[in-house]
């Protein structure tokens, strides 16, 4: 697969870890299993340059689309951490 580069808020760019979607759904509270189901969806959904705020919606949609509570807990976590778009 080729790599996918994601450019972050601040402008500069990383590559695209799957491994990131899944340890955030995880902390939202979904179980590795589906963190990982949700990760393989996103990352077929991702292109090159696509934006970490880009990343971050779809996430949080497929989030919503297993159990609204973890996409509450996301959001919740954005504004405790300050990371809020």
């Amino acid at each position: 697969m080729k790599k996918i580069i994601v450019i972050k808020r601040d402008g500069s760019s990383e590559v695209f870890k799957k491994e990131k979607i899944v340890k955030a759904c995880i902390a939202a509270g979904a179980d590795k299993k589906t963190a990982k189901q949700i990760a393989d969806k996103a990352s077929k959904k991702v292109y090159n340059k696509i934006t970490s705020l880009a990343v971050r919606d779809l996430v949080l949609s497929l989030l919503r689309q297993k159990n609204q509570k973890w996409a509450e807990n996301w959001l919740k976590y954005e504004k405790e951490k300050g990371k809020s778009p």
